[in-house]
């Protein structure tokens, strides 16, 4: 590992994906009213004054250990973080090497939804809530800094953010037509009723599902979603360019931290994982 974050710390955070149930099983859950308990996003909150910024950084001279000591983090998280980039996909893990020292760590302690903002240059996050997350420990992290991954990838290219391809969200929808055409012709029922299934299909996998279940409801208006999604607002807000990214950031956590889940993403959505798999091998 050549390169890590520069870190500024000042606070908390909440995972952004609730789950909306814990009992997936449950026959008589209503899907037309999946949407009523999903997470709203909270305003990005702006940065305070000028933030000092520690180096976060694994250099030949001091392992990446003795960098993550110099945090204010606990002991149990600068774990699961050294452990989660010694496992790492080597494809990733190129990728976290190149872009390590432009990453930014705003907050580790953000007492709100965590987020990234190109505004601010950073991404904040609350390593108490992470911990404990139910995707795996270190998932938001990840997340989190994918977004950033994309958002400089991106600028690279010319782009808004590398997810900003067409390719990218095409591959999303070709995935979801896919997966809805195949209920369709096994089930002999019409695209409601399929819509229908593939939601019940997402509910009795919840953890594993959580980034094909965000991602299809970004794509239906969460008329195809199971225990994680994001609002219809939010979606509203940020169309087809906002669902790949919120893709590009899920795929990225689940190879680090849920190998479940990603097997789960895989076999749901292989078109979409090819290209990120493309993005990553250009890189």
């Amino acid at each position: 590992m050549n390169a890590f974050f520069s870190v500024t710390e000042t606070g908390r955070q909440i995972f952004p994906l609730r789950e909306l149930a814990r009992n997936a099983g449950n026959e008589n859950l209503n899907i037309s009213q999946l949407d009523r308990s999903v997470v709203r996003e909270m305003a990005a909150v702006q940065a305070q004054g000028n933030l000092e910024t520690k180096d976060f950084r694994s250099e030949a001279d001091k392992p990446l250990a003795g960098k993550l000591d110099s945090l204010n983090i606990s002991r149990e998280y600068r774990q699961v973080l050294e452990g989660r980039f010694r496992d790492m996909d080597l494809q990733l893990k190129k990728v976290y090497d190149r872009y390590g020292e432009r990453l930014v760590c705003l907050d580790t302690r953000y007492a709100g939804t965590p987020y990234f903002s190109c505004e601010e240059g950073g991404f904040r996050v609350d390593e108490a809530s992470d911990l404990g997350n139910p995707l795996g420990p270190g998932s938001t992290f990840f997340h989190e800094s994918a977004h950033m991954l994309d958002w400089l990838m991106g600028k690279e290219k010319g782009l808004e953010y590398i997810t900003s391809n067409p390719e990218f969200i095409n591959a999303l929808e070709a995935d979801l037509n896919s997966a809805l055409s195949g209920i369709m012709r096994s089930e002999g029922c019409t695209r409601e009723e399929a819509q229908e299934k593939l939601s019940m299909e997402l509910w009795a996998n919840p953890y594993d599902s959580s980034c094909v279940s965000d991602v299809f409801g970004g794509l239906t208006g969460n008329r195809v979603t199971g225990a994680w999604a994001h609002s219809r607002e939010y979606w509203a807000v940020r169309g087809r360019e906002g669902v790949a990214r919120e893709a590009f950031a899920e795929i990225t956590e689940q190879m680090a931290c849920n190998p479940e889940g990603l097997a789960y993403t895989t076999k749901m959505m292989p078109k979409t994982v090819e290209v990120y798999r493309r993005i990553l091998a250009e890189v």
